[in-house]
């Protein structure tokens, strides 16, 4: 058993240690990891979507972008997730993610068609439900700089509210 603590001290670092003897009975002690393993832990990152349209049926796409140069590119982004639109609110879980900046896009997809689809004539304007984190306000576009985030050890929670 002390071979055991000792190999998992060597692994792990110096950090507090499980003293048995200290512990009461009737609760369990946990050891904490150490900063430089906590650190090293990946992401994740909560999105909670509304106001979804869910009687307009179709599904709602949510993509995570890790730069500039994909972003609003469904096919380019980092992470994709596909869901069917039917509730008011619904929550997309990212896990796994590396630290770094991110950006998150979410389409209500109405028609299944796979992308984000907009009407031209007389002037454009969006056919389909879109949000962007942050929920950035503007004609146009979505700048990326102004929709990311920051995934580190602790979790990412935001609320991306759709326009449609």
């Amino acid at each position: 058993m002390m071979l055991i603590a000792a190999l998992m001290a060597a692994l792990l670092g110096a950090g507090p240690t499980l003293d048995a003897a200290a512990a009461p009975s009737d609760s369990m002690a946990v050891s904490a990891l150490p900063d430089s393993v906590a650190a090293s832990a990946p992401g994740r990152i909560e999105l909670t979507i509304a106001p979804v349209r869910a009687d307009d049926g179709g599904d709602m796409l949510v993509a995570l972008f890790a730069d500039e140069e994909s972003w609003l590119e469904m096919d380019m982004a980092y992470a994709r997730q596909s869901l069917p639109a039917d509730s008011d609110t619904l929550r997309v879980v990212f896990t796994g993610v590396p630290h770094g900046v991110y950006a998150a896009e979410v389409v209500h997809d109405k028609n299944r068609n796979g992308k984000f689809d907009m009407r031209w004539f007389p002037y454009p304007k969006p056919k389909e439900g879109a949000g962007v984190s942050k929920n950035n306000l503007r004609k146009g576009k979505p700048r990326y700089e102004q929709a990311v985030f920051d995934v580190g050890a602790e979790p990412v929670r935001l609320l991306i509210e759709l326009r449609y």
